[in-house]
């Protein structure tokens, strides 16, 4: 994986100590994007009023699941990448965006969602732990194999 991209996840995978549930690690506690429903969650998202705080790996991958589930993968794809890097530009990140990574972690949902019984976020991060606590050995794996590669971890 390219150093580059390596820094870039370093910044979305989880590093706060926490219970895990099912293996995955929740912020619930610390940083709670779970008080706002799906359609405020993604609306305050658009409007760049969302609290940057709250914006962590969870809220990302939350963020990811509602556009695939409420538009498909191919079309969640460019409205996640329009939307992180303006909600990035508006927060003062900008150089913190980065589309291929945007890309290739909507690809990684979309297979989990594929794979998943899951009617409710929380129950699909249960599913698939290696979202929140080996989330760079799918984008690895992805970048390697594609989607086979994801499948063998997954």
């Amino acid at each position: 994986m390219p150093i580059w991209m390596r820094r870039r996840i370093d910044r979305f995978e989880p590093t706060v100590s926490s219970p895990a549930i099912g293996g995955v690690v929740h912020f619930q506690d610390q940083m709670d994007h779970y008080h706002y429903t799906d359609k405020e969650f993604v609306e305050q998202m658009r409007s760049a009023s969302f609290p940057p705080a709250l914006f962590d790996h969870e809220a990302h991958l939350r963020l990811g699941w509602v556009m695939i589930r409420t538009h498909g993968p191919d079309r969640a794809a460019e409205l996640l990448c329009d939307l992180i890097q303006n909600y990035a530009r508006a927060i003062g990140e900008a150089e913190m965006y980065d589309r291929a990574l945007t890309i290739t972690a909507t690809r990684i949902i979309a297979l989990c969602i594929m794979r998943s019984n899951a009617t409710d976020f929380t129950t699909f991060l249960a599913e698939f732990p290696k979202l929140g606590n080996g989330f760079r050995e799918l984008i690895g794996a992805y970048n390697e194999g594609g989607s086979a590669g994801v499948e063998t971890i997954l």
